[in-house]
């Protein structure tokens, strides 16, 4: 029997999906759509904003994008949609499609502050980053992408790292992407060979867990959203890692390499 598959691909989190397209700036910023989201949240109860946003009003994610903010100069916190108070079941679809009328008509872009690095603030200093994405199928309608975690299917996502080009005669051009190796011997960053690895992973690089948060969206539809905390408690020792400028192995040769079994000579 033939099995029907289809290109899978990564999306920025569904009920952001609304802001792309919706005007001139926002189509300029489409490819956008096309990469996970990055969330901040200012508060150490940030899981109970996250799972409150799904639940009543999923759109209000797009407030918790993270852009560039100083300590003079904060960004305002969004709006709380935790339910400290029970609303009873039947009032809780009025509340939601209130909710999301309200959204649509507010909903834009983020414009970050020109000239300033988006820089990710320490738990200590009252600041948690979400990295969050729609796996969906890349035919009309874009349904979600079901993972069979018993099927040996596992998702992951990784850290990558760049920096300037040693070898490049121009001043302009563009940084080398560097992955986050730990093997048998030791951590360090090592250069990405191929462009086409860009967006897989390589032998022996570090992959971090990734959960899954169900949530309807406003035409009542079961999706997922897979979402993970960004360890930037670990910035010390991503930047004390040595840097290794040899290409990387792929996966797929990784597993080769390991698999093989040296020639020895006949006794």
């Amino acid at each position: 029997m033939a099995t029907l598959t289809h290109p899978v691909r990564w999306q920025a989190p569904q009920p952001m999906w609304a802001r792309f397209g919706a005007d001139a700036a926002a189509a300029a910023a489409s490819s956008a759509q096309s990469r996970p989201s990055l969330l901040r949240f200012a508060t150490d109860d940030f899981m109970d904003h996250m799972l409150a946003t799904l639940a009543r009003d999923p759109a209000q994610i797009d407030s918790y994008v993270a852009c560039a903010e100083t300590w003079k100069k904060p960004v305002g916190a969004p709006v709380d949609l935790i339910e400290r108070t029970p609303v009873p079941r039947l009032m809780q679809g009025a509340v939601r499609t209130f909710a999301a009328r309200q959204t649509k008509s507010r909903i834009a872009l983020t414009a970050p502050t020109p000239g300033l690095p988006l820089k990710l603030y320490q738990p200590a200093h009252q600041r948690h980053y979400l990295v969050s994405a729609s796996l969906i199928c890349a035919q009309p309608g874009l349904p979600e992408r079901a993972v069979a975690t018993g099927g040996g299917e596992q998702v992951n996502f990784v850290i990558r790292r760049l920096l300037p080009d040693v070898g490049a005669t121009s001043s302009t051009a563009p940084p080398t992407e560097f992955a986050y190796i730990k093997d048998a011997t030791s951590a360090h960053w090592q250069r990405i060979g191929d462009s086409d690895a860009a967006g897989q992973a390589v032998a022996g690089e570090e992959l971090l867990p990734v959960f899954p948060l169900g949530y309807h969206d406003d035409a009542q539809h079961a999706r997922t959203l897979w979402t993970s905390s960004v360890p930037v408690g670990r910035r010390e020792e991503y930047m004390a890692t040595a840097v290794n400028r040899t290409a990387a192995l792929s996966f797929a040769q990784g597993q080769q390499q390991s698999l093989s079994v040296p020639a020895t000579a006949a006794a």
